[in-house]
């Protein structure tokens, strides 16, 4: 029997050096392949995870704008308008469309033309105008933003090494641009089912817009395949199995970021975003504006499709936001 117990102190003790051993080569091996592809020193990575505190959730409000630079299209333009709402001390981020053909009467444009006359008014502080514009539409304060192409999303979806996403009913598109130069067309097809994407994939998803399926040939509903498109490469990121076995991805990722994205959120405050998601489980509510509080006046008003708020000011859409934000 002490020969048995000798016996079972050895194992576990040799198990435990083991387990040791195989978590410092783990760690080690996972260091220099994140610190390769990030380009970043034992000390930057250092202050990078000291600077997220992720023991404390932080609350912010961030702008999202996707531009579609096509061959045949480099005006700045946007053609995705989000403001999130990050509130983790009530486990919820929600995330607000705002139609890219709102009219801003003070302005006499189209809201997707702001980002535009931001860079022309002021290069040097180029998001100031867009901020007080869009903040006087919901009443709300922005804190941060991110301008995406969406020739960087699909990079970035790549580097994820692809997303998944829900494609609720089937649809086609016979109607799609070729980026070629040539002004040529092609036909899509989409499935219905959960579907891993790539980049390429991802894209023709959020920019189709012609099919003839009613349902699915809208404005509308192209913003509600971009909010997904956003969640399903938000949820790869802050997946707990990909951080671990991948991080030679996410130092590219890492390092793509800084260098393509044009952002000014702190990269320790998506960490931070990513650790409380992840801790807390966060749900998100993803909204438009609804069309009970616009009007689709005349075309003959403006020269222009557009939507305007029915009741001529911004107080209905203001009181209608507050409530999303404050009242889960």
């Amino acid at each position: 029997m002490r020969h048995f117990s000798k016996y079972f102190l050895f194992s576990l003790l040799a198990f435990f050096c083991l387990l040791i051993s195989g978590v410092i080569f783990f760690a080690a091996n996972y260091y220099c392949q994140f610190s390769k592809s990030s380009d970043l020193d034992h000390s930057e990575i250092k202050n990078l995870l000291l600077d997220a505190q992720l023991n404390t959730a932080r609350e912010f409000n961030f702008l999202i704008l996707g531009l579609d630079q096509r061959e045949a299209n480099n005006a700045l333009l946007t053609d995705t308008i989000m403001i999130g709402f990050w509130r983790p001390e009530q486990d919820k981020a929600t995330i607000i469309s705002l139609p890219r053909d709102l009219w801003l009467e003070k302005l006499k444009t189209k809201i997707n033309a702001l980002y535009y006359y931001s860079q022309e008014q002021n290069p040097n502080e180029k998001m100031v105008f867009m901020f007080e514009e869009i903040e006087e539409i919901l009443a709300l304060e922005i804190d941060y933003y991110l301008v995406v192409d969406f020739e960087s999303m699909a990079q970035v979806v790549d580097l994820l090494l692809g997303v998944e996403i829900e494609v609720e009913r089937p649809f086609d598109d016979y109607y799609f641009p070729i980026d070629d130069g040539t002004n040529g067309l092609t036909h899509l097809r989409f499935e219905a089912g959960r579907q891993t994407m790539d980049g390429k994939r991802v894209l023709e998803y959020v920019r189709s817009r012609k099919s003839d399926d009613p349902e699915e040939g809208t404005d509308e509903a192209r913003v509600k395949r971009q909010q997904k498109a956003f969640m399903a490469i938000f949820s790869k990121f802050s997946n707990l199995q990909f951080l671990l076995t991948n991080p030679r991805s996410l130092g590219s990722l890492y390092r793509y970021w800084q260098d393509n994205i044009d952002t000014d959120i702190p990269t320790s405050l998506l960490i931070n975003a990513g650790g409380t998601y992840v801790r807390q489980k966060m749900a998100f509510e993803f909204l438009s504006l609804p069309e009970e509080f616009l009007v689709n006046p005349p075309i003959s008003k403006y020269g222009l499709w557009v939507w305007e708020p029915k009741d001529g000011s911004w107080e209905e859409i203001r009181e209608w936001a507050r409530g999303k934000i404050s009242n889960y």
